[in-house]
């Protein structure tokens, strides 16, 4: 009260008899920048590790479920005549239509189907120049699943032989992911049961604190 219209004040040096230390703590600055490091150094990569893996997985996922697909177009190509590059050609002009026909709905098309990309790439290399074997073996390097590395393996081998004993073995792979493809959609359906599990306790709850909320209010 006696200093307030002055420019300073002087802190008292007791209070209630008891003498005060006033002083800076030095050490927050230290505190803070070891928090700021902590989460450049270890939660950022630990983030930027789980969404690589995360993509991964995503990307390993539908490689799997695309597979049956691609060999089921390629024995129907086969069969009906075309060479293995050119049924490979079709596949990729195919879903190069359907990303046209999908461009108003979802531009990003082409970038969502890694199979597709792949094989375009596929198709480009050929286009350059590289050899057929070579640039079904790179396929099934840059794929890395082994569904994929045996289907180029098959692929390779038989160029030599010729396309009787690749549309025979095509076949008997074809009925092999028939069984994998039942398999993949049930692992599906209980994937997406488990994402619904909470969405499903949460309703409960919301309801059960509803029907308590209506009790004690009629009470």
């Amino acid at each position: 009260e006696k200093t307030k219209s002055l420019r300073y004040f002087k802190l008292p040096e007791k209070v209630a008899g008891k003498k005060i230390k006033y002083g800076i703590n030095r050490y927050e600055p230290l505190w803070k920048l070891t928090a700021i490091m902590a989460v450049m150094f270890i939660v950022v990569p630990y983030l930027l590790e789980s969404m690589t893996k995360s993509k991964v997985s995503d990307r390993e996922k539908q490689l799997k479920l695309a597979y049956p697909e691609m060999i089921e177009k390629f024995v129907l190509l086969v069969n009906a005549g075309l060479p293995v590059k050119n049924a490979w050609i079709r596949i990729t002009e195919t879903e190069g239509e359907k990303s046209k026909a999908n461009n108003y709905t979802d531009k990003n098309y082409l970038s969502k189907n890694y199979l597709i990309e792949e094989m375009l790439l596929t198709r480009r290399q050929m286009e350059n120049g590289l050899s057929e074997e070579k640039a079904y073996e790179l396929f099934g390097r840059r794929i890395g699943l082994l569904s994929y590395m045996k289907f180029c393996t098959l692929l390779v081998q038989n160029m030599k032989k010729g396309t009787a004993d690749l549309i025979r073995i095509l076949e008997y792979e074809s009925a092999d992911v028939f069984n994998e493809r039942k398999e993949n959609v049930k692992i599906l359906g209980e994937e997406a049961g488990t994402k619904l599990l909470l969405p499903m306790m949460i309703m409960m709850v919301i309801i059960f604190a509803i029907i308590m909320y209506a009790a004690f209010a009629g009470m």
